[in-house]
């Protein structure tokens, strides 16, 4: 596990990254497949376990984010083996794409997916600790 001082650190390089100057609040949990899998199929209707959700609790504050991103740490742990990355880089390749999705990427379009996925991996090296 990383310490809470990197995802801090992270969320501060992605949100100077895309020059995002409001305040940021951020909950990260840690789950397994079967509570990952719970959520995607309340809030998104996929039953299947994921890597990474997030939730923006923004209502009317444009200028801030509040929000949660959850990551299971089960999908983490196969991806990181068929990745052949460590755990902690795959974790916070997660965390980063959670972020990115709370700035508005997207990856429901080919195109755009592959936007969001060269925009976490240009992140994801600035991260390396």
């Amino acid at each position: 596990m990383l310490p809470p001082r990197i995802f801090k650190e992270t969320t501060a390089i992605v949100l100077a990254k895309l020059k995002y100057t409001g305040s940021a609040q951020i909950n990260l949990l840690l789950v397994d497949d079967k509570q990952i899998r719970s959520l995607n199929k309340c809030y998104h209707n996929s039953n299947y376990p994921t890597d990474v959700l997030a939730f923006d609790n923004r209502i009317f504050k444009k200028d801030e984010i509040i929000a949660d991103i959850v990551i299971s740490r089960d999908t983490v742990m196969r991806n990181a083996k068929i990745y052949a990355v460590s755990y902690k880089e795959e974790l916070l390749r997660c965390f980063i794409h959670g972020l990115l999705h709370l700035c508005g990427y997207d990856d429901l379009i080919k195109s755009k997916r592959m936007r969001m996925f060269k925009k976490q991996e240009e992140v994801l090296k600035l991260c390396r600790y």
